[in-house]
């Protein structure tokens, strides 16, 4: 199982649906503008499903929403009985959100020490 809290070159992955066998991930790119990509990975192959750009954290988490919505159907199509991991890709992004504004907050306090 991947580690969750791991940054990656090309982004983070955030969230992941699936059931060992198939999975798809959310990845977090933050660039100028926030970059939603989701990829499904079978058998060693992945294949990206959806890549969206959001102004802002609240355009994001929507985005998140539909695009979990999508990869759900996906899962569906294929007849997957999958779990969510660590929860559902909204609240995770959310999650991924307010840790990065406590740190954010926890250097702005150590550096005015």
């Amino acid at each position: 199982m991947q580690n969750f809290c791991s940054a990656y070159p090309q982004g983070k992955i955030i969230a992941t649906l699936g059931d060992g066998r198939v999975e798809i991930t959310l990845k977090l790119i933050e660039q100028p503008r926030l970059e939603l990509v989701s990829t499904m990975t079978f058998r060693g192959a992945s294949v990206e499903l959806a890549r969206e750009l959001a102004e802002d954290e609240d355009e994001a988490i929507s985005i998140a929403t539909d695009l979990e919505w999508k990869a759900q159907d996906e899962l569906k199509v294929l007849d997957v009985d999958f779990t969510k991991n660590p929860c559902g890709w909204p609240e995770a992004l959310e999650r991924h959100f307010d840790f990065a504004r406590a740190q954010a907050l926890r250097v702005a306090v150590r550096a005015a020490e």
